[in-house]
């Protein structure tokens, strides 16, 4: 045993000699230091001082292997901004400044406050974009070369910084590398003054220097985690920037995001996908496979490891988009939610993501299922906002806070503004949001504006909308056109988008509200950055009403709000216009989008237009536009990828914001003068039906999940998730009730029921459906019924009967037969008619022949003719046709016949009868039976009459009648009774009616029914059903359909049936509009889509979950870092951007 412990003890000094070397190895020679092993020589040696104070190590730099505390604190502070004043001198000479003093005395009262054993900065604590490597120089001194100079000046920079936290009391720093520290924007370009891509190396060699070292150049983080995984990614050019590091019992690990493509020769964009667009360096965590293997294999470690209890991952860049923006460059990780970084901290259940960059605070949920991942992008931008996290075994608490006071800036003062809670103590994390950390909902609308009020610019502060001498802005000007009121943002994106107006008045709108009345002087923009991002999809859609037919004007518009507009092939701007009525979109100076066939909207009347991106980095020619709910086609000029400005800012009714310019490029452009209403923006691909046009009535398709609890009324939107917990209802009825109800079931069936309804719907559409339904419609249809009964009924029955009656019925039935009558008529009638087609309107002239003709008799005869005719009479009979016209008439019937029972029952059952009857009942009977009549007609009739029938005829009429009948004939109509009969059918019916009755039942059923119904009612109920569905819903619908009729049917038809039957109806449709309806139908066959040979884009879905395509690893070998940075020297001047 002794011996064995012996070689254990042996082999562990071994293993860490070796570890010890291997780390030592990578300090001296690794090429993470891109070969500036000579610039940290020639520092050392003394060509550039260190700072005069020696930096001390702290016991809370190191990771601890005890037991945590019940609970402990870390700060967020990104984006300071601020340190860039410490570049150009030692301590001494930073202890002097101004700036110092100032941070200094608000981060000594912060800690005094608020706390914390470190603190986290996800980047950008300085600025060196927009400096010239000259005027760095000559700050200098004048005497150092480009890589030195940007050296020392990150050095002193990065170190002052780190000595000022420790000042006010932080002697942990955990720092990760921003766009800004090694170059940024001007920065990363090719070529130009300001580009530094060549000095890449030494900006970040100053960095891990200037952090992560001691004042003896030992690297702070240098201890290997968990047994033998190192601290940093030896091996690859992040050495010094990328590291991990255990504190108590949680892992931190930052991450430097940045990389150069290729040799750094050209801008790298890749408008197909929606990567990069920030010069020749991208922002991935990729490269040649080191820097995220490295990453994978501390998460994995961190996980098997039981001491650590949270994981928390800071970089500077968000990866889930949409976030809030202010006043930015707005960079972003590619391929985002797709990319291997984001995957991996889902996979190992990392609590935290951390970044910065976009000067604004938004938290957002990851949408991997059982991640509980949560991104917090926040501001720091002069200690303005900062974040206290506090970490228990099982807890994490997160809260934001915002300054207050009298001061623009340096208040040193702070009020709690929201708040994030983490709680894993139970076996399903739970998750809690409010203030400005709510987590955010992505996929509702994330602006929008109803204009239903106004209020002062600083009743509600915008961060970063500063006054010149107060925190919060009382006005700004937007063109020339000073604003001192805001309309809020109702959105999820809040009042950080609230838009900033002037000269707009709120007026009457559409529905009783207000709307936005807009002339040449008015106002709008949003001073928040985006959310138009890239390549991401971005849906809009808004009223509007306007009589300027003869002009152009701006409706929507989104570009930078700084630099000047040029007609460039990377990123491009957003304009939505309407020129003479039409709607046009400008995506560069030479691509335009327009509408086709669609009429001139500036009409005075409201319109809605919406446009939506159909998946990311989609064609402007792909772009869907509608008008008025309805998908219109479009032609496009000079057709591109869309890769949006990330610095954008989003303007209605005219310019606004964006930079100046625009009216050069677009003199005939105009602000909009009109109303506007209702406006949204989504940032996703829109569903028109759900997201603009929703409906009030429920679907006839069953959901797949219960609700929670009934509703009175369709909810406006769905539920994420399906409900677990049965409901308790009522048993469903056998026989529909009196009154139709106003909500809906809670558990519907999945097929239509069997008895037919009580009243038919009482509004037609305007619109014809392409197909025949098996249902009545609300206006009678030009296109025949499918079938047909051959014996009548005359009362009506909630459910068919089962058995055949004992003895004929003398009343007649509600539907026509369809079979002919067993006695011939003995009545001659005229010539026959030569013509092959029905006359349009009756005949007024008698016939003269005593001969039997196969034509009608000018009137209607009181007895059936020997053989029906082959064109129907000039005028109306009283009496069905033998056989179903195949064409309908071009009168519709001005009312349904008037057939009368002879002996009315007062007596109501509340279940039909199942034995026959050999007297008229008095309940109600089943519908009319389909088999033929057990005894042929009798009865002759009298010599043609003028006036209607008193008698009954064996042969139906081919035209609908124009005036009730006195009389009840032996053969069924093939119209409703407008009342129900109290007779008895001769034979029993087998199957339900297609035509409902207008009447409902005497009396609602007391009993319930045995067992609940399989079918469905188009009826919603009030109360709920005792047992829910079992399959949970897999596509909750987002607002139910929109109502075709105001009075719902008992019962629903099936799906429309696809071969249209022959039989016409009684009473035709008249003749269909030609122009589409004000609201759209659900039917996709009815939206006017693209011309034919555009069928792939037509047939694509709208609900489809935009692709992110990830980056191609097999294309990654273009991420080398330059063989020889001191050998690439500017060639020309690149285009001057401020910061």
């Amino acid at each position: 045993m002794k011996l064995l412990l012996l070689c254990a003890g042996l082999l562990a000094l071994v293993f860490g000699y070796y570890e010890i070397e291997y780390n030592a190895k990578f300090e001296s020679s690794n090429s993470g230091d891109g070969g500036n092993n000579e610039v940290r020589a020639g520092i050392r040696k003394g060509q550039v001082q260190y700072p005069d104070r020696s930096l001390e190590t702290n016991s809370n730099v190191f990771p601890s292997t005890t037991s945590p505390d019940s609970s402990w604190r870390f700060l967020v502070i990104a984006d300071i901004h601020g340190m860039t004043a410490f570049s150009y001198g030692n301590l001494t000479h930073n202890q002097e400044t101004n700036a110092w003093n100032e941070q200094l005395r608000v981060l000594s009262q912060i800690n005094n406050d608020y706390g914390g054993e470190l603190v986290v900065l996800p980047g950008d604590v300085s600025s060196y974009g927009g400096v010239e490597l000259e005027d760095l120089i000559e700050d200098l001194g004048g005497n150092l070369s480009p890589e030195e100079a940007v050296y020392q000046a990150g050095r002193n920079c990065f170190n002052g910084t780190r000595e000022i936290f420790q000042h006010a009391g932080y002697d942990t720093v955990i720092a990760s590398v921003g766009d800004h520290e090694i170059g940024g924007n001007e920065g990363f370009r090719p070529f130009g003054k300001k580009s530094k891509l060549h000095t890449l190396p030494n900006a970040r060699l100053a960095f891990g220097d200037g952090f992560n070292r001691d004042g003896e150049g030992e690297f702070i983080f240098h201890q290997p985690l968990f047994g033998n995984i190192p601290s940093r990614p030896f091996g690859t050019p992040y050495t010094n920037t990328s590291f991990a590091h255990v504190h108590k019992n949680a892992l931190f690990v930052t991450v430097d995001a940045f990389e150069l493509v290729g040799d750094g020769l050209y801008d790298y964009i890749d408008v197909e996908h929606g990567f990069g667009g920030e010069g020749a360096v991208t922002c991935t965590v990729n490269g040649d496979g080191k820097h995220i293997n490295w990453f994978k294999r501390v998460l994995r470690a961190a996980r098997n490891d039981p001491s650590v209890d949270h994981i928390i991952v800071s970089a500077h860049l968000p990866i889930m988009q949409p976030a809030r923006k202010v006043k930015c460059s707005g960079q972003f990780l590619d391929a985002g939610e797709d990319s291997d970084f984001w995957k991996l901290m889902n996979k190992f259940n990392v609590d935290l993501y951390l970044a910065g960059e976009v000067h604004a605070n938004t938290a957002t949920k990851t949408r991997y299922p059982g991640s509980n991942l949560i991104q917090i992008v926040t501001r720091g931008n002069r200690f303005n906002n900062f974040l206290t996290v506090d970490i228990e075994d099982d807890l994490i608490e997160v809260k934001i806070y915002n300054e207050v006071g009298d001061l623009s800036r340096w208040n040193a003062q702070y009020e709690e503004a929201g708040i994030v809670t983490i709680d894993k103590s139970s076996s399903i994390t739970d998750i809690s949001s409010s203030g400005m950390l709510e987590l955010l909902d992505v996929d509702s609308d994330i602006i929008s504006f109803d204009f239903e009020e106004k209020e002062p610019i600083d009743k509600t502060q915008v961060l970063g909308l500063r006054g010149s001498e107060s925190l919060i802005a009382t006005n700004v000007t937007i063109r020339g056109i000073l604003c001192e009121e805001s309309i809020p943002n109702i959105g999820a994106f809040g009042a950080q988008y609230n838009a900033q107006v002037g000269n707009i008045a709120l007026v009457e709108g559409r529905n009783g509200g207000h709307a936005a009345k807009f002339h040449a002087n008015s106002r709008m923009g949003i001073y928040g950055i985006g959310p138009f991002s890239a390549g991401e999809s971005i849906s809009f859609g808004f009223w509007f009403k306007t009589y300027q037919s003869k002009r152009k004007m701006v409706l929507l518009h989104y570009a930078n709000y700084w630099g000047k507009v040029v007609d460039s092939s990377d990123k491009n701007y957003f304009s939505l216009a309407l020129d003479n009525g039409i709607p046009v979109i400008h995506t560069r100076l030479s691509t335009e989008l327009k509408a086709l066939k669609t009429q001139n909207l500036a009409d005075g009347k409201w319109h809605h237009i919406a446009v939506s991106m159909p998946q990311k980095s989609c064609l402007v020619s792909e772009l869907e536009m509608y008008v008025d709910g309805i998908l219109v086609n479009t032609i496009v000029d000079n057709d591109h990828h869309i890769f949006q400005t990330t610095s954008g800012r989003l303007n209605i009714g005219g310019f606004g914001y964006s930079n100046a310019g625009f009216e050069d490029i677009y003199p005939r452009a105009n602000p909009f003068e009109g109303k506007i209403d209702d406006f949204s923006l989504f940032a996703r691909p829109i569903n028109i039906d759900i997201d603009f046009f929703p409906s009030t009535v429920p679907t006839t398709s069953p959901t797949s999940s219960p609700t929670p609890s009934p509703t009175a009324a369709p909810t406006a939107f769905p539920s994420a998730y399906p409900t677990d917990s049965p409901t308790t209802t009522m048993a469903p009825t056998q026989a529909p009730t009196k009154t139709p109800t106003k909500a809906p079931t809670k558990t519907p069936t999945k097929a239509p029921t069997k008895a037919p309804t009580s009243a038919p719907t009482k509004e037609p559409t305007s619109v014809p459906t392409k197909e025949p339904t098996k249902s009545p419609t609300k206006r009678p249809t030009a296109l025949p019924t499918a079938l047909h009964t051959t014996s009548p009924s005359d009362i009506f029955s909630p459910l068919p009967s089962v058995s055949l009656s004992a003895s004929p019925s003398g009343v007649l039935s509600a539907p026509p037969s369809v079979f002919s009558s067993a006695s011939p008529s003995n009545i001659f009638s005229a010539p026959p008619s030569t013509s092959p087609f029905p006359s349009a309107y009756p005949t007024d002239s008698p016939t003269t022949t005593m001969a039997p003709t196969q034509a009608p008799t000018k009137t209607p005869t009181k007895a059936p003719t020997k053989a029906p005719t082959s064109a129907p009479t000039k005028e109306p009979t009283s009496v069905p046709t033998k056989e179903p016209t195949k064409s309908p008439t071009k009168r519709p019937t001005a009312l349904p016949t008037a057939l009368h029972t002879t002996s009315p029952s007062d007596i109501f059952s509340p279940l039909p009868s199942v034995s026959l009857s050999a007297s008229p009942s008095g309940v109600l009977s089943a519908p009319p039976s389909v088999l033929s009549s057990a005894s042929p007609s009798n009865i002759f009739s009298a010599p043609p009459s003028t006036s209607p029938s008193d008698m009954i005829s064996s042969l139906p009429s081919t035209l609908p009648t124009t005036t009730p009948s006195s009389s009840f004939t032996m053969i069924p109509t093939q119209v409703p009774t407008q009342f129900p009969t109290n007779v008895p059918t001769q034979a029993l019916t087998q199957a339900p009616t297609k035509i409902p009755t207008k009447v409902p039942t005497k009396a609602p059923t007391k009993l319930p029914t045995s067992a609940p119904t399989k079918l469905p009612t188009k009826v919603p109920t009030k109360v709920p059903t005792k047992i829910p569905t079992k399959v949970p819903t897999k596509v909750p619908t987002k607002a139910p359909v929109r109502v075709l009729t105001k009075v719902p049917t008992k019962v629903p038809t099936k799906a429309p049936a696809k071969v249209l039957t022959k039989v016409p109806t009684k009473a035709p449709a008249k003749v269909p509009t030609k122009a589409p309806t004000s609201r759209p139908t659900n039917d996709p066959t009815k939206a006017t889509k693209a011309p034919v040979e555009d069928n792939e884009r037509s047939n694509r879905s709208l609900t489809t979950v935009p692709t992110i395509r990830p980056l191609d690893p097999s294309n990654r070998s273009q991420f080398e870092a330059p063989t020889d940075p001191a050998t690439k020297t500017p060639t020309s001047e690149a285009q001057a951007r401020p910061l």
